[in-house]
């Protein structure tokens, strides 16, 4: 791996604050664009992973650095800080430089070491390895400044278990602000923690029109078992419809695509998305309800009826 040695410049862009990149990649994942930028990897017990990541400070002032990892969770598609909760991955992990003084517009190396014990259960488990910089303000109250690099570990024998995911349906909506979207619900069937991000193109709208590609503003992050709905923003500008629609969706070396034709609501109908839809149910049940109560009427003026020409006939003996 090397020591840790310093950049005369950072590596990560340019802008104020603090940046962090993962420079070590396995060789089998190289073409992984999921292990480019963050640690994934499955390891059996007993074992040990290293990683060098580079620090950058962007300021224009000296900063010392804070390097540390914490741990994170998948909720509602989201990769999330969730430092309240450590898990066992944390004890795992040691930094070389928990604190680095970085010069302005400076950058270093630090090494991360995973040491996975011999009795660790086997299953993914979810961190963040953070660089921080921490600015205290004239009001006593602390600002923090941070950058991270995911960690999704994966222990166990082999290779470990397979990512896999499928798209289940698509559906349109269109925003309160009368934006177009294309919903996708996807599945991890897999048995790994997945990054889902895309594409949706139109073709075949009025007058033969196309339109897209149009790109998912971030990944959505989906546990195994889990189902979450994947959103894409279109123009506002696009006619109603109907629309030939492709979902093009990825996670690392994974693709899947999925068609269906679509219509958007008009823009002078309430915007719907499928969370707020009715359920086919609804209105099926509410016909047979109507139903059922049209019958019992009808019976209950011939039973009505009958029974005053029964009276009318005793009447008249």
């Amino acid at each position: 791996m090397g020591s840790p040695a310093p950049s005369p410049s950072p590596v990560d862009g340019g802008g104020a604050g603090v940046g962090i990149r993962l420079l070590d990649i396995p060789a089998a994942t190289q073409d992984d664009p999921r292990a480019r930028a963050n640690i994934v990897d499955n390891v059996p017990p007993g074992s040990m992973i290293q990683r060098r990541i580079t620090v950058s400070n962007f300021d224009e002032v000296p900063r010392d650095v804070e390097v540390f990892a914490a741990a994170s969770a998948i909720v509602g598609g989201e990769f999330l800080p969730d430092d309240d909760n450590p898990n066992e991955m944390l004890g795992w992990i040691t930094i070389d430089q928990p604190v680095v003084h970085l010069p302005a517009q400076h950058a270093t190396d630090v090494l991360v070491t995973i040491a996975i014990p011999a009795d660790a259960p086997e299953g993914e488990q979810y961190a963040t390895v953070w660089a921080q910089i921490s600015s205290p303000k004239a009001t006593g109250i602390n600002t923090a400044s941070r950058a991270g690099i995911r960690i999704y570990l994966s222990v166990g024998a082999g290779n470990g278990p397979p990512a896999d995911f499928a798209i289940q349906s698509l559906s349109a909506s269109r925003t309160a602000d009368r934006v177009p979207q294309v919903h996708a619900v996807v599945i991890n069937t897999g048995g790994r923690a997945i990054d889902v991000y895309g594409t949706v193109s139109l073709t075949g709208g009025p007058g033969r029109t196309s339109a897209g590609p149009f790109d998912t503003p971030t990944a959505t992050t989906i546990l195994p078992g889990q189902t979450e709905t994947v959103t894409i923003s279109l123009d506002a500008g696009l006619s109603v419809g109907p629309w030939g629609s492709t979902v093009a969706l990825t996670s690392g070396l994974i693709a899947r695509d999925e068609t269906a034709t679509l219509t958007f609501p008009d823009a002078d109908q309430n915007p719907q998305s499928p969370a707020d839809a009715t359920p086919w149910w609804v209105p099926a049940s509410i016909g047979v309800v109507a139903a059922l109560v049209a019958v019992g009427c009808v019976l209950y003026v011939a039973r009505f009826r009958k029974r005053r020409a029964r009276d009318e006939r005793w009447t008249r003996v």
